[in-house]
């Protein structure tokens, strides 16, 4: 299968490994307990939807808010300085510098592919800028 190179200004997809419990979701409060409240993965994986809601407004404080100070964001491919593992100050620098390059101000996601194993979540996510 070959590989299409486009910029990260493009449409693109981006596969997104998020560590949820960097996020701050719920992960062992409510192991062996029975409710008729969503499951921990189901959960897990609407806090995955918030943050990429988040993200596409290009607010970083907002986006930072919902990061915990040792979590990170990793972005596959090879795009310069946006691709690899970033910790969230990194992040923070990265957003505050690309903004400017999107119309409108934010690259907006929207996650097409969400698996969710414990409090791990594997997001596909289809951007445009």
């Amino acid at each position: 299968m070959r590989k299409n190179n486009q910029s990260i200004g493009s449409n693109a997809v981006l596969a997104l490994l998020v560590a949820v419990a960097a996020l701050g979701c719920a992960g062992q409060q409510q192991r062996g307990v029975a409710t008729d409240a969503p499951s921990t993965t189901e959960r897990n994986k609407g806090v995955v939807r918030e943050f990429y809601r988040v993200f596409s407004t290009g607010n970083v404080a907002d986006i930072l808010a919902l990061m915990r100070d040792d979590a990170t964001y990793w972005v596959s491919g090879s795009v310069q300085g946006f691709s690899g593992t970033k910790t969230k100050a990194q992040l923070a620098e990265v957003l505050a510098g690309v903004g400017k390059l999107y119309v409108g101000g934010s690259l907006r996601l929207a996650p097409t592919t969400l698996i969710a194993e414990g409090e791990w979540v594997f997001a596909e996510a289809s951007g445009r800028a």
